[in-house]
């Protein structure tokens, strides 16, 4: 039997949800924790060059390190959490032409990214200033994400001739969970709610949510303050509001409600949507950065289409103040009214619902399933060692 190739696990900054990478079970590898010594902080803490790492054990065959740049590996991958388009570095002459000759090396086998639009933006960025072989090596790689914490859906919820009609009554629970809540779409959210609420459909909203309001939202200035949207939410007995509880918390959320609503404006990974479609709850989103690879329209759940430009984010982020108003509000207006015609349209018709979900459950399995996962890195780390 052929010994297991070792492979080194370095994490840099902001590493969220691939933390849990050395913790993987890969055939023919055997990953662990590798020591290290951070000998440089180039820049501030949401850049790739963040941390650049000295190890300080050789006796590895592979090193794959996630957002940090591990000086001193022999053969090694690295790996971009989010959005590796708004992290790659910017910062001095020499950092760029150090950053160039590390990721142009021989030694650099591979660059993942967690989508093809963060690729696609990569790869444009790398040829931009003439890093055609590192342009070369980027790929997708997505990340694990666990099993359904709760009893999978597919389980129970198929729509079948032995479905319960009561199955399909009762209030619809939506839930929405975003760090920056005006980002992802909750004042058109809440608009829309209230709309069906006011002709009588029954609606229960959860959100989880520090409700973070201010200038650094995508909304700018023009965001609400704070205590408005504190007071609108308080005002409604049929939204409760939950401070952000852990993982496995929210995976608990999202297994008690019918559909996840993030109709997003700012450009974003999309997270949530993988936990709540590892649940069996369907989405509805918007066509914004890497969402639409996540959720499919008509097919594991309905996508709202937005003005977008050339960096497929929505187009009002980069606009001045001055006209950053009225694309607010026409994208609010967009929103609501989408909105409210899907929700009411999977409300009426449960076992529409119920067939996004499982389609839902079965794609995020293929695309984050443990087995997938572990299956996809296995094919880097054999081609990473040739």
């Amino acid at each position: 039997m052929l010994a297991r190739k070792r492979v080194g696990i370095v994490e840099g900054p902001n590493v969220s949800r691939m933390g849990c990478l050395s913790r993987m079970d890969i055939d023919g590898f055997e990953l662990q924790p590798l020591r290290t010594i951070p000998v440089h902080r180039l820049g501030n803490e949401d850049r790739f060059w963040s941390f650049s790492q000295l190890s300080a054990d050789s006796n590895y065959d592979l090193v794959h390190a996630t957002n940090t740049i591990p000086l001193n590996a022999k053969r090694f991958v690295v790996s971009f959490h989010d959005d590796p388009a708004r992290r790659h570095v910017t910062g001095k002459p020499w950092q760029e032409r150090l950053g160039t000759r590390i990721l142009s090396s021989p030694s650099c086998r591979a660059i993942t990214t967690q989508s093809e639009i963060a690729k696609r933006q990569l790869v444009d960025r790398y040829l931009s200033i003439g890093m055609t072989e590192a342009a070369k090596k980027v790929i997708v790689y997505r990340g694990e994400v666990g099993d359904s914490y709760s009893v999978p859906r597919a389980a129970f919820a198929a729509v079948d001739a032995r479905a319960s009609q009561s199955e399909f009554e009762g209030p619809l629970r939506l839930i929405f969970i975003a760090e920056d809540a005006l980002g992802m779409g909750l004042l058109p959210t809440l608009d829309a709610c209230e709309s069906l609420r006011a002709v009588g459909t029954d609606i229960r909203l959860t959100i989880v949510s520090t409700l973070a309001c201010g200038v650094d939202t995508v909304l700018g200035r023009f965001a609400p303050s704070r205590e408005s949207l504190h007071n609108r939410i308080r005002s409604a007995n049929w939204v409760k509001h939950w401070a952000p509880p852990s993982r496995r918390r929210v995976r608990q959320l999202i297994a008690r409600n019918d559909l996840i609503v993030m109709p997003a404006l700012d450009n974003v990974f999309g997270w949530q949507l993988v936990d709540a479609g590892m649940e069996g709850c369907p989405a509805i989103t918007t066509n914004v950065f890497s969402l639409p690879e996540i959720v499919e329209n008509e097919q594991t759940g309905l996508v709202i289409s937005l003005p977008k430009n050339k960096s497929e984010c929505w187009v009002g982020s980069t606009l001045s103040d001055s006209v950053k108003r009225d694309a607010i509000i026409d994208a609010n207006h967009i929103l609501r009214d989408q909105l409210t015609i899907l929700i009411a349209r999977l409300n009426f018709d449960r076992g529409r619902l119920r067939e996004l979900g499982m389609a839902a459950q079965a794609k995020m399995q293929l695309m984050f399933g443990q087995a997938a996962a572990a299956e996809q890195l296995r094919q880097v780390y054999c081609n990473a060692c040739c």
